[in-house]
């Protein structure tokens, strides 16, 4: 996947193979996203994803994409199950993360 970066070329979010181990019985890699700061050389944040497949069935966990907000300020990452990320690219902080099950959770409790 070809890197991705801000209009103005000052974040990076790059995305690379960590682990690629295949075998005729079961498929195991793992990817990781890099956010920096071109100008610092600073690394920001990092997500990863993974997927694994064996004869019983296929897994995919983690990261599924990273890419900037409009306003190209934070960093948006979205996971398999749902959940959304978001991170601050001046501080690296995570400033919002949203899941699925956060409002189940809440209804539950209130009956």
């Amino acid at each position: 996947m070809a890197d991705k970066y801000t209009k103005d070329k000052r974040y990076r979010i790059a995305h690379y193979i960590e682990k690629d181990s295949n075998s005729y019985f079961e498929s195991d890699t793992r990817w990781s996203w890099e956010v920096t700061d071109t100008k610092t050389k600073k690394l920001i944040t990092t997500f990863s994803e993974s997927y694994f497949a064996n004869a019983s069935g296929s897994e995919e966990s983690g990261a599924k994409d990273v890419s900037f907000s409009l306003d190209e300020k934070t960093v948006i990452a979205t996971y398999y199950d749902g959940s959304v990320e978001q991170v601050d690219l001046k501080t690296g902080k995570v400033i919002e993360t949203k899941r699925p099950d956060d409002s189940k959770k809440k209804k539950e409790t209130e009956n």
